[in-house]
């Protein structure tokens, strides 16, 4: 929530901007990919694979909290 109030209030970088819309492009790519799992098990191993690259990518992008 921090990052999308600081990307409405402008307080973003431009690199940090498209990493932002980079991620959110990421997590529809994961919820298809959820949606169209075979089952549950399934559905449940893409969260947790999409949950972990989320938090990498997190910590990649954005290494420091963004509020000032």
């Amino acid at each position: 929530m921090m990052l999308r109030d600081d990307l409405k209030a402008g307080r973003l970088t431009l690199e940090q901007v498209r990493a932002y819309r980079g991620l959110g492009r990421m997590v529809e790519r994961f919820t298809r990919d959820m949606d169209a799992a075979a089952d549950q098990d399934a559905a449940d191993a893409l969260w947790r694979q999409g949950a972990d690259l989320i938090v990498a990518y997190l910590a990649e992008h954005f290494p420091v909290p963004t509020c000032h």
